[in-house]
């Protein structure tokens, strides 16, 4: 499985100290050191070779460098390097981006589909530009998923969990797709699910795309959890694809982005108009309204609340799929129980 993916950018990959370094979820340590750089960029002998006649020629007389229409693409070489298993890729002669994968993975089995995911981006119609930061950081969220994806779907295609037999494995796994903007709780629900563990103290939004699996009696529930930043939302698209259900979550106890918050749902399930997925929604941080004192409810507030929720993000307009609604508390635990119920009873099972 895929664990990190990077790309360092340079007009000289031969000098360390001209080289722009981008990693994706989170840095590592390693590539803070100049001797694992060197060893990365150079050991490969055809790759080093590619570099310096790119480096004599820059350095020719009258030299003015120019961007062909395609980028040209290396075949993809793999290093086990500080207890890393990496897979890396030449791109124009400027440019290295690799994956991060697991020990135990065979960089091979990620060849055809990381060249496929780098044309596909970078010599489509409308390619990814390299030259921001931005774009730098949205072509490796893209790819991120992309290969997350194939990894999850092809190679692991299921993991080795306890079943009767691997054909009823195949019959109960279904995806699930989490998203919702920042600070929602998105990963806080899944450690809740998982683990049914809460941390107080965790407040930092999550920048990173996760999978996590979920034992339920009906079957395997995979979460793809969404990071919620603006930054990140035009991603959802394609972490949402093939999902069997998407679930989307609201903080309920913060009005002061409910505008935001509809304005994002409507503009995700107008782009998925046409595919049925069933949807289930969840007003999360039920604790944070002042008229709830633990775990007493007062139930005819609640309906009051859950009419005002439903006629302010017009959920009622939703005709096009099955779809419910109804509070949680992941702090509090408060309807965590009904979760898997709920998507079950939703896609039908």
């Amino acid at each position: 499985m895929l664990k990190s993916i990077f790309l360092f950018k340079g007009q000289n990959l031969l000098d360390l100290e001209d080289i722009n370094i981008y990693i994706y979820p989170s840095n590592l340590e390693a590539f803070e050191r100049n001797n694992f750089l060197q060893t990365l960029i150079y050991e490969n002998e055809e790759r080093k070779a590619t570099l310096q006649k790119k480096f004599r020629i820059q350095g020719k007389k009258g030299y003015h460098p120019t961007r062909p229409q395609n980028y040209s693409i290396k075949k993809p070489i793999a290093q086990d390097m500080d207890g890393l298993n990496i897979y890396s890729t030449l791109i124009d002669g400027n440019i290295i981006m690799g994956l991060i994968l697991e020990d135990n993975d065979n960089p091979y089995d990620y060849e055809d589909a990381f060249l496929e995911c780098l044309h596909e981006h970078l010599n489509n119609i409308t390619p990814t530009s390299l030259e921001k930061e931005d774009e730098i950081e949205n072509l490796l969220i893209s790819v991120f998923i992309d290969i997350r994806r194939f990894s999850d779907e092809i190679i692991n295609k299921k993991p080795q969990i306890e079943y009767e037999s691997q054909k009823i494995l195949r019959e109960r796994f279904f995806k699930v797709f989490l998203f919702g903007i920042d600070d929602s709780g998105k990963t806080s629900l899944i450690r809740r699910l998982k683990f049914d563990k809460f941390n107080h103290n965790y407040f930092t939004p999550s920048k990173q795309f996760n999978i996590e699996y979920v034992k339920h009696k009906k079957g395997l529930l995979a979460w793809w959890d969404m990071p919620g930043q603006q930054v990140y939302r035009e991603k959802w698209l394609l972490g949402a694809q093939d999902a069997n259900i998407y679930v989307y979550l609201i903080d309920i106890a913060n009005q002061r982005r409910f505008k935001e918050v509809k304005l994002e749902f409507w503009s995700f399930m107008k782009k998925r108009k046409l595919d049925k997925v069933p949807l289930l929604i969840l007003g999360n941080k039920l604790d944070l309204i002042n008229y709830l004192s633990g775990h007493e409810k007062n139930e005819a507030q609640l309906r009051v609340l859950r009419q005002e929720i439903l006629e302010y993000f017009e959920f009622k307009k939703i005709d096009d799929r099955d779809w419910d609604f109804f509070f949680i508390s992941v702090k509090t635990k408060y309807n965590i129980s009904k979760i898997s119920d709920a998507i079950f009873q939703l896609i039908h099972l």
